[in-house]
């Protein structure tokens, strides 16, 4: 499988920052890229500039930019390090997501987005 475009539940937000060249990066609610690991709404599934109406998948499937390489069935957090990047969750952590098809780092996988950071990995 190299790609899966099934349903999901998408909002309207108004990007807070030109955002067009950030597709299919994780968003907080703010219309800005996700800053830490728990502010993640969803991915952002088009190309607003800033002030214009974006649109952002918080649940089902979706495509997403890996910024690190992330194998199938892995739960998924913002980073806490780069703002809109990826990371494997991690104790302490939420995690908003799994992975549905695996990526490379720098490459497009699947992601299964659970509505917004609502799993809590515990220790």
């Amino acid at each position: 499988m190299s790609g899966v475009y099934g349903q999901g539940l998408d909002v309207t937000i108004v990007a807070g920052a030109d955002l067009s060249d950030q597709q299919y990066k994780p968003v907080g609610l703010t219309g800005l890229l996700a800053t830490s690991a728990d502010n993640v709404f969803g991915i952002l599934q088009t190309k607003p500039q800033a002030g214009e109406h974006g649109t952002v998948r918080w649940h089902g499937f979706s495509k997403a930019y890996m910024s690190c390489s992330l194998g199938l069935g892995a739960l998924v957090m913002g980073s806490n390090a780069t703002s809109g990047y990826l990371a494997l969750a991690t104790s302490g952590y939420q995690a908003f997501a799994e992975v549905f098809i695996a990526a490379n780092s720098g490459g497009y996988g699947t992601l299964k987005l659970y509505g917004g950071p609502l799993r809590r990995l515990l220790a």
